[in-house]
């Protein structure tokens, strides 16, 4: 199987988990290399891991792993406690879009007719676009999170690091999957991480 590398040089890792076991309070602790973190990166699935779906929508199997739930589950019984994290390869861009939603308000007597913006509301997402064998495990997670989303009711963490040591956060549904471009065994590809509860960053 082949790897891509480019010069964009930002890492991006997830975690497959499904909607019952997001815990939106707990968007703390960045990512890390050890462990502490929201995403611990230190020990990462391997790229040519055999990744297949479950008999359910709410499971994807690693060999005979179900890893959906933060855990891998091994036959379904023994649990390891540790997360299941992929890293997307070949990344192009992996660019954070945040918006504020806010209520106009008017205080004649205090703003002289001008009307005052109070904020109300955030949302975020990463659009994630990179080119990758067909055969990579993360890219195959990926595409079993996005169609599952609705069936299977499956979100990810994802942690996104740049070469500076900035990183951003937070639980995301994976959305709006297209391929750009294909040959062979290499795909073209962008899918948005649409972000489901808060956000999370750490200054480099």
């Amino acid at each position: 199987m082949a790897n891509f590398e480019s010069a964009f040089n930002f890492q991006v890792f997830f975690v497959p988990v499904t909607a019952s076991s997001v815990n939106t309070g707990g968007v703390t602790g960045g990512l890390s290399a050890t462990t502490g973190g929201f995403i611990n990166y230190g020990t990462k699935i391997a790229d040519n891991g055999a990744i297949s779906e479950g008999t359910t929508p709410d499971r994807i199997l690693l060999s005979s792993e179900v890893i959906t739930k933060g855990a891998k589950n091994v036959a379904g019984s023994s649990t390891i406690s540790a997360d299941s994290v992929f890293e997307l390869l070949g990344l192009t861009d992996a660019s954070l879009d945040s918006a504020t939603k806010s209520e106009e308000v008017v205080t004649y007597g205090d703003a002289g007719g001008y009307s005052q913006g109070v904020a109300t509301s955030k949302s975020w997402k990463i659009g994630l676009e990179g080119v990758t064998d067909f055969n990579s495990a993360a890219y195959q997670a990926m595409r079993l999170l996005e169609k599952n989303n609705v069936a299977g009711g499956l979100r990810c963490k994802i942690g996104r690091l740049t070469p500076s040591g900035e990183a951003i956060y937070g639980y995301c549904t994976l959305k709006g999957y297209k391929e750009k471009s294909k040959a062979g065994s290499i795909v073209s590809y962008s899918v948005d991480a649409e972000g489901y509860g808060p956000l999370g960053l750490t200054l480099a």
